[in-house]
């Protein structure tokens, strides 16, 4: 007989769990104990973090890669409505932390009296790792709906596109903007930072590396309340201003 195979085929991949199981910690030693046992076996739910620490957590999040990277990454994009990547593995990891869920606004993890928001991301460099893009901000952000109209209407007139509400409007646009317009450019990236300044005062940040083919995927990149002078406009795609923020 294939041992190979039968190891394989008895290998459990996911467990019958539901949203609302994550939003409190009712059954957080349980879910701890059925990932030890049956994905993370060097995992020790006592290890788990009382405080939320990028050194300390990236260890742990090593650890279980170096378990099983497979099941690492089924937990890391854990498919649940309202639970974000890398949500489940916060919960996992931390002593007392446990979800928002999907209207929590701003409220993903909470850990006692702190919340924090979880930005999935990529590094737009990795070669200097300065900066981070790829997600976006909330919705129904007051006043973004016609700043994003306003920039449309721009890169038309300046003939960068070519229909005035153009879907799409790359990151090499808004450089070439930068560069050649750095009046307007820069009018319209303050507006952008004063509406992101108030999406993001009112909670720390929690950046992590989302790229599953990096050797820092799944980590903490960064803790952070993000400042005005941190945004910058990276793209504008799927109706919504993509962000790039220095961390």
């Amino acid at each position: 007989m294939d041992v190979t195979f039968i190891k394989r085929a008895k290998s459990i991949t996911s467990f019958n769990l539901t949203p609302s199981d994550f939003q409190s910690t009712k059954y957080k030693k349980e879910i701890q104990h059925l990932y030890q046992q049956h994905m993370f076996p060097s995992f020790k739910p006592e290890s788990s973090l009382h405080i939320l620490n990028a050194p300390e957590y990236n260890k742990l999040v090593s650890d279980l890669k170096t378990d099983n990277k497979e099941q690492y990454e089924r937990l890391h994009n854990l498919s649940l409505k309202g639970i974000g990547p890398a949500e489940a593995t916060l919960f996992l990891l931390t002593q007392e932390g446990y979800l928002g869920g999907g209207s929590s606004a701003g409220r993903d993890l909470i850990i006692g009296n702190k919340a924090y928001e979880i930005k999935a991301v990529k590094w737009k460099s990795k070669a200097t790792k300065d900066a981070v893009m790829d997600f976006r901000l909330g919705t129904n952000i007051p006043g973004m709906t016609q700043l994003e109209s306003d920039i449309q209407e721009v890169f038309f007139n300046e003939g960068y596109t070519d229909v005035i509400g153009c879907p799409e409007i790359k990151g090499s646009l808004f450089q070439m903007l930068e560069k050649e317009k750095p009046d307007v450019y820069y009018a319209f990236e303050k507006r952008y930072q004063e509406l992101a300044k108030d999406y993001f005062s009112s909670h720390e940040t929690v950046f992590i590396q989302t790229k599953a083919d990096q050797p820092d995927f799944g980590e903490i990149i960064s803790i952070k309340h993000v400042k005005p002078e941190d945004i910058k406009m990276e793209r504008y795609t799927n109706k919504s201003i993509k962000p790039l923020v220095k961390v």
